[in-house]
């Protein structure tokens, strides 16, 4: 890779949505979790939330529970002052 080539590189919350929809892949569950405390403050539910539906409306796209219970906590969580749309 040379410097005027460039590469792309998600946003904290498609990479949590990422995490949440396998989180093998991300050190497993608890990981997740943790990574989703520290970064409450800076996660933008709105954008979130667009790429959970684009998640949801692919065709072959499997629903995880992990998504669903963070769907859950979003909901609940949406009057919560540390979280920020």
């Amino acid at each position: 890779m040379t410097k005027e080539q460039s590469i792309t590189i998600s946003d904290k919350e498609h990479t949590l949505l990422d995490a949440l929809h396998q989180p093998q892949y991300a050190g497993g569950s608890p990981e997740v979790a943790k990574a989703l405390w520290i970064s409450r403050t800076d996660i933008k539910v709105a954008r979130l939330l667009d790429y959970m539906r684009a998640l949801f409306e692919r065709p072959c796209a499997a629903a995880s529970n992990s998504c669903w219970n963070f769907t859950e906590w979003l909901h609940r969580s949406s009057s919560n002052r540390y979280v920020q749309s």
